[in-house]
Formats: structure tokens, C-alpha cells, sequence
């Protein structure tokens, strides 16, 4: 998941990746029209409302914290019919893994690790796939979201990840 906007002028985008068994099933993007930062809100509660039995177990992002305060910021928890009180998260952050993983690199922002992990050719034809042609670049939030997925599956094959969450070891 990914949010482009801030606290003080609102969200203007985000993009949402589901991924089942590994592998992108669903993506959704939702985008501020004009200048109208209510209408967006109500569309991201919208969206949220009519997935509230489909919430993940986790999200992923890069960092996250930027994902959770906005999402907080218009939705502080959700509700469901088969549990009472759920709060965002837990939350998978590429930008903490990678920090932890390769405490030796110089950058950490989304666009380094994309250059310096994945392979270029990948990540056109799965935005290719699934992004608007002027919207398929960094700091448009359902590439972003792409991305991050993409720095998780990478790290996901490397890692074994226990039940809670934790990184345990690296696989030789």
C-alpha cells in the first residue's frame, strides 16, 4: 500500500496491491480529483468499507508510518461484522528491512533499492500491467505500491519469516 499527499494538504493518491499466495490478484488506485480533499477521504472510507471483510493480515509498505498517520488520520480503526476493534497492521516496512539486511548501503529511499534489487525489465511489465501509462513512475502510488511489493517478495525468498511476523534467519 502506498499514500502520496501529507497530513496538512491530505491525500491525493493511493495504491493498493492485494497479493494472494505471492502473486498480484487485485490493484486499486484511487486519485484526487481537483482539489476537493473531503471527496477523497469519503472515496478511501468507501473503498476500505466495501473490503472490510477482506482486510489483510498484514500491510506492506515502504516506510510505513507515512501509510499509517494518513490512514489514521481519516480512519483511526475499522470495524467488522466478525471482529470488533481492528487497527491497521501489522505493517511489513521494506524501507526497516532493508535497513536491517544492508545496514552498508548509502540510500534507503524506495527509488535506490529498486535500482540497486530488481530487475528493471520485471518492474515494466508488471507496471505496464497494471499502472496508467502517465502514472507508471515513483511518487505515484500504485507504482509505488508495486515496488514495495516487489522489494518484499525479493526479501521474502531470502528470509524465512515466522508466524509473527520476525525475521528468524537468513536462507543459505
Amino acid at each position: 500500500m502506498d499514500f502520496e499527499g501529507s497530513l496538512r494538504t491530505g491525500i491525493r493518491e493511493v495504491g493498493i496491491v492485494i497479493v494472494n499466495e505471492g502473486k498480484i490478484s487485485q490493484t486499486h488506485e484511487i486519485v484526487k480529483q481537483k482539489s476537493d480533499k473531503r471527496q477523497m477521504e469519503l472515496k478511501i472510507i468507501e473503498f476500505f468499507a466495501s473490503k472490510i471483510d477482506e482486510i489483510p493480515k498484514c500491510i506492506c509498505s515502504h516506510n510505513h508510518s507515512t501509510e499509517n498517520n494518513l490512514l489514521r488520520s481519516i480512519m483511526p480503526y475499522v470495524t467488522s461484522r466478525s471482529t470488533e476493534n481492528i487497527t491497521w497492521g501489522p505493517w511489513l516496512d521494506t524501507l526497516s528491512i532493508y535497513r536491517r539486511l544492508y545496514p552498508d548501503l548509502m540510500k534507503y529511499d524506495l527509488k535506490s533499492l529498486v535500482e540497486s534489487f530488481l530487475c528493471p525489465d520485471k518492474l515494466k511489465i508488471i507496471a505496464t500491467r497494471h499502472c496508467n501509462i502517465l502514472r507508471a513512475s515513483y511518487h505515484h502510488a500504485l507504482y509505488d505500491s508495486i515496488c514495495c511489493y516487489l522489494l518484499w517478495l525479493r526479501i521474502s525468498q531470502k528470509i524465512k519469516i515466522s508466524p509473527d511476523l520476525r525475521i528468524n534467519r537468513l536462507r543459505e
